[in-house]
């Protein structure tokens, strides 16, 4: 599985999303996303994880934030950009969801099709609440940003619908399918 592998297109796009700003990587794990936003331009990382495993760096960027904290703990700043990849582990007592509740876009880069799931369904439920700013479908990992919240919820992309239709464990081209014939 190529968790947090980005297409040519989604880093274009991440890029115009992250530039200048300040990213709170939530779910860091070992810093490599971190790193490569920062590449693409952030301004700082505030890495968030519970956990620092064997292949987390001795040394940190100087513009990276390291936070060793379960996301119900963490009480920081206000959110510019919440950053959320591949949040299988985050299904704890809704605590990421009120995380990107409090940003003011939300990045979100997996997958949610083909036996995959990645996330709680409360979590994409808020993700189509909100502005679609961006959305690059892709069968490794799906990209999707999203701004202001709406008054009511917007048609999903495909990964969102795979998420919110679980059950119905979609291939990616049915779920990008779905997604079409829903928007229309």
């Amino acid at each position: 599985m190529a968790f947090g592998v980005l297409n040519s297109k989604q880093i274009t796009i991440l890029k115009a999303h992250v530039y200048g700003r300040e990213v709170h990587d939530l779910g860091c794990g070992d810093l490599v996303l971190s790193r490569a936003l920062l590449e693409l331009g952030a301004d700082r990382i505030v890495a968030i994880d519970r956990f620092r495993n064997e292949n987390f760096p001795k040394r940190l960027h100087p513009k990276i934030s390291f936070v060793h904290s379960e996301f119900r703990s963490y009480t920081g700043w206000v959110i510019d950009v919440a950053f959320v990849s591949w949040p299988v582990n985050a299904l704890e007592d809704g605590a990421l969801l009120r995380l990107v509740e409090r940003a003011r876009t939300v990045i979100y880069l997996g997958k949610n099709t083909d036996g995959v799931v990645c996330g709680p369904s409360a979590f994409f439920d808020h993700m189509v609440r909100r502005e679609l700013l961006s959305s690059v479908p892709d069968q490794k990992n799906s990209l999707i940003v999203v701004g202001n919240p709406l008054d009511r919820p917007r048609a999903p992309t495909g990964d969102e619908w795979a998420a919110l239709n679980i059950g119905q464990l979609m291939t990616f081209d049915e779920a990008e399918k779905a997604a079409i014939e829903i928007g229309r």
